[in-house]
């Protein structure tokens, strides 16, 4: 509902305003203690709005299936993907050009 569009907005900047925030820090901690396998672990900034007590989150299921890029060689897997789901109607054209 209306509500929740706007309750899901307002966590998104609160989201991205910490994890931009909180980058920095993890470039300096991160990289210094092994640049090659550092992540960026995103879960981990909605974790601490939680702990915070500054959010709140409902999980959504979906049968669909998820797709990411970790490493240089999940790419070709990812873009036939997209292509295919632009192809039945599921993205824009337009999406990732």
């Amino acid at each position: 509902g209306y509500d929740s569009y706007h309750e899901y907005v307002g966590l998104f900047q609160q989201y991205s305003g910490r994890a931009a925030g909180a980058f920095p820090e993890f470039l300096e901690k991160g990289i210094a203690k092994d640049p090659l396998k550092c992540e960026y672990f995103l879960p981990s900034v909605i974790a601490d709005l939680l702990h915070e007590e500054k959010a709140t989150v409902q999980v959504c299921r979906s049968t669909d299936q998820w797709y990411g890029v970790t490493y240089r060689e999940d790419k070709p897997v990812v873009v036939e993907a997209v292509r295919r789901m632009k192809q039945e109607g599921l993205y824009p054209e337009q999406f990732l050009n």
